[in-house]
């Protein structure tokens, strides 16, 4: 705001565009809008009758909204540094003969500083294809990264299995991009991006999975008998459930057939030197659960079997036995 004084008090309109200096001149400010300036002598409140703007009454007014004519940071001046009006009724005009007044009668100052000026400057701001290029950016990169986390984890797991359910649980990889990418249409400066992996995972032990699996079978083995050599058929696991806090839960599946334990030694040293009618006599009796006893002799056939244990051969095939029905 501009605040005008004058001797003897004066009148007088002002119009956007009209203007105020600073003593040197350098910087000027203009008048913002329309304002009627009515002032009594010496900057004293006139009585409100005597304020005429073109026959209609107007209010008392001594100062009139201003801004610099170029904004900039050198236009934030202290107080009373407006000094200069160049369109003072009372300053000589370049030919125009001199006015009957003096320019002192007339004072003009800012009361106040004058404040918000800043210097132009270039800003950069985000395009939406910078910002696109970048994300794609980041997305190989994290790609990057999950292959060389997950092979990291594949060595320190030393063999073991990872556990992810059907849900995707049991793996975690979490990235961090510092700083964030800007939005489109926001300003940036040019900086450094890192972008942070941080990964976990369950993982359980398939030969462990396998024992457990064979001791739950052979709870199973009546006392007397074994697990048959050979036998055993065991489905791959499923993992139905997972987290990355190491717990996992397998669904796994394994069939095996029982048989009795045979001391081949000693049924070897029972046959030696035997008929082999009464081998195959020796072996139902002997052995629990025999169907059937086959004895051939090789390179031809005789009426007894070796008198070494050692040369005798026992082979045995183990035949499912049918499951009965009622």
């Amino acid at each position: 705001m501009i605040s005008t004084t004058a001797p003897g008090g004066a009148q007088f309109p002002l119009q956007p565009g009209d203007t105020f200096q600073t003593a040197d001149h350098v910087l000027t400010f203009v008048v913002t809008q329309a304002t009627y300036i009515c002032i009594g002598p010496n900057g004293a409140q006139p009585p409100p009758s005597s304020c005429q703007n073109m026959g209609q009454p107007a209010p008392p007014n001594a100062s009139v909204p201003i801004k610099d004519a170029t904004p900039e940071a050198k236009g934030n001046l202290p107080a009373n540094t407006l000094t200069y009006w160049p369109q003072n009724p009372c300053q000589q005009q370049p030919g125009q003969p001199p006015p009957a007044c003096s320019p002192d009668e007339f004072s003009v100052t800012n009361p106040q500083p004058t404040t918000g000026g800043a210097d132009q400057k270039q800003v950069t701001v985000a395009s939406a294809s910078d910002v696109n290029s970048w994300n794609q950016q980041v997305t190989q990169i994290e790609n990057t990264l999950t292959n060389q986390v997950t092979q990291q984890m594949q060595s320190e797991a030393a063999g073991k299995t990872f556990a992810v359910d059907p849900s995707g649980a049991g793996k975690t990889i979490a990235f961090t991009v510092s700083p964030q990418l800007p939005n489109i249409g926001a300003q940036f400066s040019p900086a450094q991006v890192t972008v942070a992996v941080a990964a976990k995972v369950a993982v359980y032990s398939p030969a462990d999975v396998r024992r457990d699996l064979m001791a739950d079978l052979q709870a199973q083995v009546s006392q007397g008998d074994q697990l048959a050599p050979g036998k055993l058929s065991m489905q791959p696991c499923q993992v139905t459930q997972a987290s990355d806090d190491g717990t996992v839960i397998l669904s796994c599946a394994a069939t095996d057939f029982s048989q009795p334990i045979i001391n081949l030694t000693g049924l070897k040293s029972q046959l030696a030197g035997k008929n082999p009618g009464d081998a195959n006599k020796i072996i139902q009796s002997g052995v629990d659960k025999v169907q059937d006893v086959k004895v051939s002799e090789f390179p031809f056939s005789l009426f007894y079997l070796p008198f070494f244990s050692s040369r005798i051969e026992i082979d045995e095939n183990f035949v499912p036995q049918p499951s009965s029905s009622s």
